[in-house]
């Protein structure tokens, strides 16, 4: 495997630690077997090829993100084909403007005279700066730069930012930052945390639950964002413990092998991902076995459906993080609720397909006057 890959697999007996700073236990066999099977490469590969691996590169890359301008918006308020052949006069649209890609010229949305642009720059500015006030070590890559949402995984290599979720199992998690920021209003400039198990690369997202940031695109949205930025940072690793009894507590929460269609019925899984893990869970996540079925190795072997098991889950890596999110409930919700809420949505579902297979099957026979 290259250097230049980020995802090093070492056994534990290996104590070269790679250049990065980061190191990976190698999966077991099984997993490289369950992305074989499903055709799908490990949904880890967002961080196998970084863009950068020092704070110096990512600055680098930074400066190579999108960017926006408002332009005026022009409007003919007569038919282009007037019968007197002149070309009808424009108006000015007073309401709305234009973003335009200043790398593209591409026109992302039409906003509000309200709107103002945070750039991309400005926008991941803010974290950079804290990392280097830090001594903050970031691997990571940019995406989607130039489709008017651009996203960024930034993983903290400093051994602080490794956590331990469950204190008698070695499964230590890395952790690191979710960044987005859009022109088309799909989003704002956002924050949250993600993690990366260090024993499967399992890809993990938590929410809110270790903090977030999220400010419109407003005049002087992003004037304040690098004390927020300092902020949120600081926060990460205290509130780590969150973690820790939420999955302590999802250890000790007892799943029946006939409740796992419910459960995942709840968190939204794709039907394919329902299926699979119902009929054979230990697939997914073989340490069923010695640990037992329960809510904390049901939700391992979601995010193991979600990073090697999902057929082009890492493709698609957008919709892989929304059911990644999803898959928090199983961390943080109550079961006997999740088990009520996976059973309406499974009942509405099925009430769909009848609907649909019912109106495939109406002949409808319209009658008309042939005189």
């Amino acid at each position: 495997m290259p250097a230049s890959f980020l995802v090093i697999y070492m056994t534990p007996e290996q104590a070269t630690r790679h250049e990065s700073g980061l190191e990976f236990l190698r999966p077991s066999e099984h997993f490289s077997n369950l992305g074989r099977r499903s055709g799908s490469r490990c949904f880890g590969q967002l961080l196998n090829y970084p863009q950068f691996t020092t704070l110096e590169q990512m600055r680098d890359m930074a400066t190579r993100l999108d960017s926006v301008t408002l332009r005026r918006i022009y409007y003919s308020d007569t038919p282009m084909d007037r019968e007197d052949g002149r070309i009808p006069g424009l108006r000015e649209d007073k309401r709305r403007f234009a973003t335009v890609s200043n790398s593209s010229d591409r026109v992302y949305a039409y906003v509000s005279k309200d709107y103002t642009p945070v750039n991309d720059l400005d926008a991941f500015s803010p974290l950079m700066d804290v990392a280097q006030e830090n001594g903050l070590k970031l691997i990571g890559r940019f995406d989607g730069v130039g489709t008017g949402l651009t996203r960024g995984h930034v993983i903290f290599a400093n051994p602080e930012f490794r956590v331990r979720l469950l204190e008698d199992y070695d499964d230590d998690i890395m952790l690191g930052v979710r960044m987005t920021n859009s022109y088309d209003l799909s989003a704002s400039v956002r924050m949250d945390v993600f993690g990366v198990r260090r024993v499967c690369i399992n890809y993990n997202l938590w929410g809110r639950a270790l903090g977030y940031i999220w400010e419109p695109h407003m005049f002087g949205a992003h004037e304040n964002l690098q004390d927020k930025v300092r902020e949120f940072l600081n926060s990460i690793v205290k509130k780590s413990s969150i973690l820790s009894v939420q999955a302590q507590r999802a250890l000790e929460t007892e799943v029946l092998t006939m409740e796992i269609p419910d459960l995942l019925w709840a968190i939204d899984l794709p039907i394919g991902g329902i299926d699979g893990l119902s009929a054979n869970p230990m697939a997914y996540n073989p340490d069923i076995e010695g640990m037992g079925l329960n809510m904390w190795t049901l939700d391992n072997g979601v995010t193991a459906y979600l990073t090697w098991g999902r057929p082009k889950g890492a493709q698609y890596y957008e919709t892989s993080m929304e059911y990644a999110l999803a898959a928090t409930q199983l961390l943080s919700s109550e079961h006997d609720a999740l088990l009520e809420k996976g059973r309406e949505a499974c009942e509405r579902y099925r009430e769909r397909m009848k609907n649909r297979d019912g109106e495939k099957q109406t002949v409808r026979v319209v009658k008309y006057d042939s005189g």
